[in-house]
């Protein structure tokens, strides 16, 4: 009886030991993965997109804010088995590595780990064409409109450019009344053929001052006196 309770506690040992070993294996493998996965998403889900651990890129962070919204694009990769077009949580962007999901470079892409497990995400990401060109067209410069815009560098290129028109010759500067209003009649037309150029077209009324002073800049410029 001894020999068989020695035998059975041996046995006993032998697959506690046994147990305890492989889950030490399996913490010893997991455990990096675990780690990376708390590093770069925090102990609880992120509400909002974690402070990057390097400085920071406009280019990056403008693609990246698109893709934290809500309603924004909706990023995706493809499986290897299937070849099915698997959808990303968006939360996968609020990660301290989400640039490295732009780099070139597989291996880089592939180290920022899968929200909400601790896999590794597939090396490349991919956005329906639809989605990319919404983004494209949020991001093109608007069209100003109305009369608070600032055209001040528009203004100055049109008064340089009206300088060389022979036009300028036929002016009565004794005429100031009808000068001026030839002159906002050309600036007017400089902005209108130069629109998809500038971007701007201001209104008549606005015009009026600048046409004042390219007159009072001429006139005293054939003044004898200066004045």
């Amino acid at each position: 009886m001894f020999l068989i309770g020695l035998a059975a506690a041996i046995r006993s040992k032998s697959a506690d030991f046994f147990y305890y070993g492989t889950l030490l294996m399996l913490a010893g493998t997991i455990a990096p993965y675990l780690w990376r996965r708390a590093y770069q998403y925090g102990l609880a889900v992120p509400d909002t997109p974690l402070r990057l651990p390097h400085p920071s890129d406009p280019l990056f962070d403008e693609v990246l804010g698109h893709l934290q919204k809500v309603d924004g694009p909706r990023a995706y990769y493809i499986s290897r088995f299937g070849k099915k077009r698997i959808p990303l949580n968006r939360r996968q962007f609020f990660g301290r590595l989400r640039y490295f999901l732009f780099s070139e470079q597989s291996n880089d892409r592939a180290i920022v780990m899968r929200f909400p497990t601790a896999m590794s995400l597939p090396a490349d990401l991919y956005l329906h064409r639809e989605d990319m060109e919404k983004m494209l067209a949020m991001n093109a410069p608007k069209r100003l409109g109305g009369p608070g815009r600032n055209v001040k560098y528009a203004y100055v290129e049109a008064a340089f450019d009206l300088r060389a028109d022979p036009r300028l010759a036929t002016l009565d500067l004794n005429d100031e009344v009808a000068a001026v209003r030839s002159l906002t009649d050309w600036l007017d037309e400089w902005f209108d053929s130069a629109a998809n150029v500038s971007g701007e077209i201001p209104k008549r009324d606005r015009l009026t001052p600048y046409a004042r002073k390219i007159y009072a800049h001429l006139k005293k410029s054939v003044s004898p006196d200066g004045r």
